[in-house]
């Protein structure tokens, strides 16, 4: 009888696991050091993302994945009518740019979004047109 009690209870466990989904960690192609300069989207780091840092007067983000433990930069005001150079930077608590991850977008493309870095340092959005010789806007320093 205790045998048959497990065997159920095994049953049961292993159905509501297949009835809840399986974990969005084993939906993304990549987690933390692995997702180094590769596309949130591509990665499927986009499922749970959530917006950790945005001016209150632009569409620039920097959005973060608990499932790749990976942050990006993200512009949702596109379309743009010109070229844009959109640019996550990473720096260690000196807040001193260590490294850059920018990708540049032509006129009308919808979406824009870097590629990404791992958490563990601190990250802002930049948004540059390059017309002008200072950034046209940037997103507050935010630790992931």
């Amino acid at each position: 009888m205790r045998f048959l009690k497990v065997l159920l209870a095994g049953a049961v466990m292993l159905t509501a696991v297949f009835a809840l989904g399986v974990p969005s960690a084993y939906a993304v192609g990549c987690y933390a050091e692995t997702c180094y300069n590769k596309g949130p989207v591509a990665m499927g780091c986009t499922a749970d993302q959530r917006v950790i840092s945005q001016p209150a007067s632009s569409g620039l983000e920097v959005r973060y994945s608990p499932a790749c433990n990976a942050a990006w930069a993200w512009d949702n005001q596109a379309p743009h009518f010109w070229p844009i150079y959109l640019t996550i930077e990473r720096a260690r608590s000196d807040k001193i740019v260590q490294a850059r991850l920018s990708i540049e977008f032509d006129v009308g493309e919808p979406t824009e979004w870097t590629n990404m870095f791992a958490r563990g340092w601190y990250f802002r959005a930049v948004w540059d047109d390059r017309v002008s010789d200072e950034n046209d806007a940037m997103t507050a320093w935010v630790f992931r």
